[in-house]
């Protein structure tokens, strides 16, 4: 995502208020668009139709699509990074040829495997052959929007990207409400799908025409998915470690919306909490991974252009500088908004309309979606320096102490919903802080043993 904080620094460039709001308005829906939509568009869908459709209706359209974004988020996460590894390795030796086949080649793998694993999972809990079938649409084009995503990392028209989100869920909504006041919970579903497959079209058009090519469809991404485990056991850990707290709470709470356990007020404090990590995100994406990115590869290609003892020594000290200071800089930013955030719990309770006695909850939300976050820009930096086996044991970590730290703070009581997922992202970013120092000390001797440069 560096290429795209660059073109977003340019329009920064313009040092004009209008040019900074555009640039960290576009940051922002770049690198937290889909999930971000996502809660505004099925919160205004909830809004609109609840004098039109049955409560009962319209808490099951929420649940499908909860489980749908689940669902797509644990499907794709084990092919996200080794897929964005094989993009960047042909983006690094000029072949942007193999970009749009491979594309054809992973959204048609994920298509087959969404499609029929959300069907079949939909008919065995006893949906309607309708319900069913759009359930399945819904599934197999948000799998596509994530991989479409992959692919538009590096595309330049980034206004191009902001616009299909905007358009698609739009139209979603639209759409939806139009269902619902029609067909009911049936039309709700399938109009949410359609917009969706509106957005999931216009980002493979912008991936057609920002990477053409004569080939078809082509496999070589496969070797990738083969021979990056540690890629893919990071991507699987962590996507399934985000949602594993919220399905022991959905058990807990034993609450059913049609053949499903419904969501619970913990869902809907987190979702609220990870809006408040939007700006941190934005500042990521346009600021701090740029300055950091900088250093990096000044390092490393001083490292390939043959530089001094000297200046390779110089190079490491600047590019660890610059990680701590992005690093110190998200700490402050964040920091604060979350402080903020926390200060105004009770009078976010009453905007949003949450009952005022989760306000607690609240509270431990906000702080968990803040290591959240850390938690996050830290994998990034791993991968950077291509540590994929630290990453995984990163990720790994998470999933396996929000798997047994959430149901021990669940039999703990109420007052501390929410402690076993902030504790499931602290510790791993406690860990991960000191084993990226004992790497980053060792990073020259470890470079040239993996004989990473050549002679």
């Amino acid at each position: 995502m560096a290429g795209v904080g660059f073109h977003l620094q340019k329009i920064l460039q313009k040092n004009t208020y209008l040019g900074i709001a555009q640039a960290y308005i576009y940051s922002a829906l770049l690198s937290a668009g889909p999930w971000l939509l996502s809660i505004i568009g099925i919160a205004l869908i909830s809004i609109v139709l609840k004098d039109i459709v049955t409560p009962k209706e319209n808490e099951l359209f929420r649940v499908i699509v909860v489980y749908t974004y689940m669902g797509t988020l644990i499907l794709t996460g084990p092919f996200q990074l080794a897929t964005t590894r094989y993009l960047a390795d042909r983006l690094y030796v000029d072949d942007p040829q193999s970009l749009l086949p491979s594309f054809h080649f992973v959204g048609a793998v994920l298509f087959i495997l969404g499609g029929g694993s959300s069907f079949l999972f939909y008919i065995i809990t006893g949906l309607s052959i309708s319900l069913s079938l759009a359930g399945a649409l819904l599934f197999q084009t948000i799998a596509l929007t994530w991989v479409g995503m992959i692919y538009l990392s590096a595309a330049r028209d980034y206004i191009a990207i902001v616009k299909s989100f905007f358009i698609g869920y739009a139209i979603s909504v639209a759409a939806a409400y139009w269902g619902g006041i029609v067909w009911g919970l049936d039309g709700m579903l399938w109009g949410f799908g359609f917009g969706m497959t509106v957005l999931a079209l216009f980002l493979a058009i912008r991936t057609a025409r920002e990477f053409p090519t004569t080939h078809g469809a082509d496999k070589e991404v496969l070797k990738y998915w083969y021979n990056k485990p540690w890629l893919i056991l990071c991507g699987f850990s962590y996507n399934t470690g985000i949602w594993i707290d919220k399905v022991y709470y959905w058990i807990d709470n034993n609450v059913s919306a049609g053949p499903f356990l419904a969501t619970t007020d913990y869902d809907t404090c987190m979702y609220y909490a990870y809006i408040s990590i939007v700006p941190t995100m934005a500042l990521f994406l346009i600021r701090i991974e740029t300055s950091f990115y900088q250093k990096y590869s000044e390092y490393y290609r001083g490292l390939e252009s043959g530089f001094s003892w000297n200046q390779l020594t110089k190079a490491k000290e600047q590019m660890n500088d610059a990680l701590k200071l992005s690093i110190l800089r998200m700490l402050k930013f964040q920091g604060a908004i979350t402080l903020i955030c926390i200060l105004l719990a009770p009078k976010i309770m009453e905007i949003t309309g949450l009952n005022p006695g989760l306000a607690t909850m609240f509270r431990i939300s906000l702080i968990a979606a803040f290591m959240q976050a850390l938690l996050m820009v830290q994998i990034i930096i791993i991968l950077y320096f291509d540590w994929q086996k630290l990453a995984a044991g990163i990720t790994t970590l998470f999933l396996f102490c929000n798997a047994i730290l959430t149901p021990m703070t669940i039999n703990l009581g109420f007052i501390y919903t929410g402690f076993g997922y902030l504790l499931a992202c602290l510790i791993p970013v406690v860990v991960g802080m000191f084993y990226m120092e004992y790497k980053l000390k060792r990073l020259d001797y470890n470079v040239f043993a993996g004989q990473q440069v050549q002679s």
